[in-house]
């Protein structure tokens, strides 16, 4: 229900990780508004860019230590709607 995977340790499930990855991949080489445009999404880009923090906190929230999603918050939060 929470998405949350229980094995050794909580987690996040892999093709949600995945999917936020692609979304900060597009993010960085076309631009906020680029990405946007290329799903036809009529979100302002304000709010895509919430959702999509939103979404990497949660997954930090589960796994406070990882790298690659503390760097991605990093880098998101430094884009200018």
């Amino acid at each position: 229900v929470t998405g949350v995977v229980v094995n050794r340790k909580m987690n996040v499930s892999s093709e949600y990780k995945r999917e936020i990855r692609k979304e900060v991949y597009y993010c960085l080489k076309y631009g906020m508004d680029g990405r946007i445009l290329s799903i036809n999404n009529n979100n302002r880009p304000k709010n895509y860019l919430q959702g999509l923090l939103g979404r990497i906190n949660y997954v930090l929230q589960i796994c406070p230590n990882d790298r690659k999603f503390i760097e991605y918050r990093e880098k998101i939060s430094e884009t200018k709607v």
